[in-house]
């Protein structure tokens, strides 16, 4: 999705699976907002499993960001605000079910919305200046694997034709100070390799995706 000014918030539904990744791999669904180079500077939300980094296969809350290229696995100058969820929390009693994820920036905090409540916060001006404002807003679920051709399931392991696959829903901008969902900004859906994963627009603001 893009716009030609910033966007300073973005919502969605995302079901969440109990996927199987590839040996070593990982498979997730997740919220993104980047900056101008939304592959070095972005904030993200969503579930992942991940046994080879989380021990298990359980579908986690998974926060993440990446300023300047960096990605974070340990100290993320991450605050904590809800006292009911966290990232690394396994969200196994929600696999078949949708849950709300939301990104917004508002006092200068990229602030980190799920199921019902705000999670924490990352200061923007870790970004300097880069990401005041979302470039890019991308809704998508991942696989990665060590091997080659990319391997695991995505979602569900269903395929995006399929009625039961997993969903993205809701998509939307979201505005501080009035934090209430609006569509109206131009939505594209792509497969990065669409012979073994797909997408498919189901509304004007969801779409089916996955694979095995």
């Amino acid at each position: 999705m893009g716009a030609s000014r910033p966007v300073l918030g973005a919502a969605a539904r995302l079901s969440v699976h109990r996927p199987l990744p590839a040996p070593g791999g990982h498979s997730l669904a997740e919220l993104a907002v980047g900056g101008p180079a939304e592959a070095r500077d972005a904030v993200e939300v969503g579930w992942r499993v991940s046994p080879v980094l989380l021990g298990d296969d359980l579908p986690r809350l998974f926060v993440h960001r990446l300023v300047a290229g960096r990605p974070c696995w340990t100290d993320c100058r991450w605050t904590p605000w809800s006292s009911r969820w966290a990232p690394g929390d396994a969200l196994d009693a929600l696999v078949g079910r949708t849950a709300e994820v939301g990104l917004v920036v508002s006092g200068g905090r990229w602030w980190v919305w799920f199921e019902g409540e705000w999670l924490g916060f990352f200061e923007a001006a870790d970004w300097q200046g880069r990401l005041d404002g979302a470039a890019t807003v991308q809704w998508y679920g991942e696989v990665h694997s060590p091997g080659s051709p990319v391997d695991g399931e995505m979602g569900n392991g269903r395929g995006a034709a399929d009625p039961a696959a997993a969903r993205v829903e809701a998509m939307c901008q979201v505005l501080p100070g009035d934090w209430t969902c609006r569509g109206g900004l131009p939505a594209f859906v792509q497969a990065s390799i669409a012979t073994r994963y797909g997408v498919l627009p189901v509304s004007p603001d969801g779409f089916r995706y996955g694979g095995r």
